[in-house]
């Protein structure tokens, strides 16, 4: 367990009997640097907070409804009965070498770095801080190998290898956001926003699905080539891949995830008629009439989308993919019934 600096000016093997694990403001930097656990090696944290000892809620009561979650904070089992958390001084963690292996059973590298939004929103990337998004890496200045025998989660948080290779050889590799929640409430669109051009038109906004928890994106990056090979899945889950040379995948199945914000609005377009009326009729001809006026109203249910959590996979150079399965490139959403 590493909260302080770890330093070598040259060589650096760190193998671990069971784990080992970098975290709360812990730096393990090296030339050349090996690490080796056949359990799992995490670099930052599962929560943003010791446990200690009795529950206290980190959140208090959630605004809206709850239509979408994602993310490695959804995936966590509740804290142990009789704790409670301790805040933390730093979530960084950070492991930077010139070249670096690291083999493990698991590796997990998360940045537990979220916000929550008081008011509607339907962009993340403005409200995240630049440095907190950034605190949690794994950096190789040229080559970075990762052989791992199970799962590969980077969450939130950054792989890169700058000028050299990447190579990710996993069971399963996933790129996720630490956490996502997308709730919905009374929408907030106006005739000014959808009556342009319309004449007696009113707008019932209905519903409008907004974000309430957020977290930067997860990025693997490389500023060459890079290899990935698994005999799982790779997932990128709102997040960004990014390789300015070739990539090579032997993956039986590949799936990107987006998603799309939407909002359920009712524009109302009212159009006036008018007719007359005989009320007496002699020999065919109309001795006294009036003028009947009435409306007709026209709703139109309208899903508009209003913003975007966005997912990327950028290759500059050939992409070259081996694998029996799908290669899956999604937004998802959800619709108003």
């Amino acid at each position: 367990l590493n909260e302080g600096v770890v330093w070598a000016e040259s060589d650096l093997y760190l193998k671990g009997e069971s784990n080992i694990v970098n975290q709360f403001g812990g730096v393990i930097y090296a030339n050349n640097a090996s690490l080796e656990s056949t359990g799992t090696i995490i670099n930052g944290s599962l929560r943003p907070y010791r446990i200690e000892t009795k529950v206290l809620p980190l959140y208090q009561a959630r605004a809206g409804t709850i239509t979408y979650t994602t993310g490695t904070f959804d995936k966590l089992p509740e804290d142990p009965e009789g704790s409670y958390q301790v805040p933390v001084e730093s979530y960084s963690a950070k492991i930077l070498t010139n070249n670096l292996e690291i083999v493990s059973g698991s590796l997990k590298n998360i940045n537990p770095y979220f916000i929550v939004h008081t008011e509607s929103v339907n962009t993340t990337p403005s409200y995240l801080d630049d440095e907190l998004s950034e605190q949690v890496f794994i950096s190789a200045d040229q080559n970075l190998t990762l052989v791992v025998s199970n799962e590969l989660i980077n969450s939130s948080a950054i792989i890169e290898a700058n000028s050299g290779k990447l190579v990710v050889d996993a069971g399963n590799i996933k790129n996720e956001r630490y956490r996502i929640q997308v709730n919905q409430a009374p929408g907030t669109f106006t005739e000014d926003d959808l009556c342009i051009g319309i004449v007696n038109c009113t707008v019932e906004a209905a519903e409008e699905q907004f974000v309430y928890f957020t977290s930067p994106a997860g990025k693997i990056l490389s500023g060459r080539d890079a290899i990935f090979k698994s005999s799982g899945t790779l997932l990128n889950d709102l997040s960004f891949i990014e390789i300015w040379g070739d990539l090579h995948v032997e993956i039986p199945e590949v799936i990107q995830y987006g998603f799309k914000l939407q909002a359920s609005v009712v524009v109302i377009e009212t159009t006036n008629h008018s007719r007359s009326v005989c009320e007496a009729k002699v020999l065919g001809k109309c001795l006294s009439s009036y003028t009947k006026h009435w409306s007709v109203s026209t709703p139109d249910l309208n899903q508009l989308e209003t913003g975007q959590l966005p997912a990327l996979l950028s290759v500059e150079g050939y992409l070259f993919g081996e694998g029996a399965g799908n290669f899956e490139v999604t937004t998802l959403q959800v619709d108003y019934q």
